[in-house]
């Protein structure tokens, strides 16, 4: 209702509500879009989706088994590489510590217990901070994106050529290696 250029319902509704920023969500999101092709075969990444949701959620998750302190990102890739990436929140100008967040102690275990088995680990606050680190690592980049059908091509064509190596041997493998161990 308007009663000479006074709006009594925004009035009432009182001053209007700032967005919530979700800085690190934001650029986990940027880099997820330009690690989707920037990626090549048969190199594998994916976000570890364990957080936020509140109370509630977090019971869920927790009675799943999600464990505290898991990094952000995974990378595999061959000869069995297993890589970790943890986004942090840019840092934000004119603030008195321009430091990025701190791993949390859940964080920090997490950590030393990847690099005790062996896998790379990273903190980045940028998508350049990414690429510097999947580059410090031996992964080869693209520079330029290509079409969808030529990352899905790529990744067939990965598969088919060996490239890709299972983990885990086939189930027939592991029957073999029973029989052997009984003989």
């Amino acid at each position: 209702m308007r009663n000479a250029g006074f709006d009594i319902e925004r009035f009432e509704r009182g001053p209007p509500r700032k967005k919530r920023a979700h800085p690190e969500q934001d650029l986990q999101c940027e880099v997820a879009d330009w690690l989707a092709w920037a990626l090549p075969p048969p190199w594998y990444f994916s976000a570890i989706g364990h957080g936020g949701g509140g109370e509630v959620r977090g019971g869920i998750l927790k009675a799943m088994g999600v464990k505290a302190g898991i990094f952000d990102l995974i990378f595999l890739g061959p000869d069995r590489f297993i890589g970790w990436i943890e986004m942090k929140r840019p840092r934000r100008p004119g603030r008195r510590t321009p430091s990025r967040g701190a791993l949390s102690d859940p964080q920090r275990d997490f950590q030393k217990i990847m690099l005790a088995f062996g896998h790379c680990m990273g903190v980045a606050e940028s998508q350049e901070e990414v690429r510097q680190i999947l580059l410090s690592w031996n992964i080869p980049l693209r520079t330029e994106k290509p079409s969808d059908e030529a990352i899905r091509r790529g990744f067939a064509d990965a598969a088919e050529s060996g490239e890709c190596i299972p983990m885990w041997p086939a189930s027939d493998q592991v029957g073999a290696r029973k029989r052997r161990s009984k003989a």
